[in-house]
């Protein structure tokens, strides 16, 4: 199996894995991005597939469509590293956690949930009448 760096970029990319990626094991292996194609298409453009063709070596084809965009990553071992590192193939959802090397390190944790965030996050405030202040 391939080694890919514990690094902060790798970090970014499993938030974002973690927040609108699917991890496929079959054949053929597997990472796959859906997002919307009006607020993740700078994003999935600039910053993800910037991370994928520097750090994994692939370069990756961006679909747009008005309904939605995506890419694959084909990559068997950095399917199997994700894996190994404990990020699940298949249907994950409630089950994908944050790998210990990101965990434990706030560096790392700071840009996984950057990927996360920027991939699958939002900010509500609160404004009814039982809060003092918003919520």
């Amino acid at each position: 199996m391939d080694s890919f760096c514990e690094c902060e970029r790798i970090a970014e990319l499993i938030g974002a894995i973690l927040g609108d990626g699917n991890v496929y094991d079959k054949k053929p292996s597997y990472v796959e991005f859906c997002g919307n194609p009006v607020t993740d298409l700078n994003y999935f453009r600039n910053v993800l597939l910037s991370i994928v063709r520097e750090e994994l070596n692939k370069n990756p084809r961006l679909f747009v469509g008005s309904r939605g965009l995506r890419f694959r990553i084909n990559s068997k071992p950095f399917v199997d590293w994700l894996k190994a590192k404990g990020i699940p193939a298949g249907e994950a959802k409630g089950y994908a956690t944050v790998p210990n090397f990101i965990a434990f390190n706030q560096k790392l944790l700071t840009s996984c949930v950057r990927g996360l965030f920027d991939t699958d996050g939002s900010v509500y405030f609160d404004r009814r009448a039982v809060y003092v202040r918003p919520y």
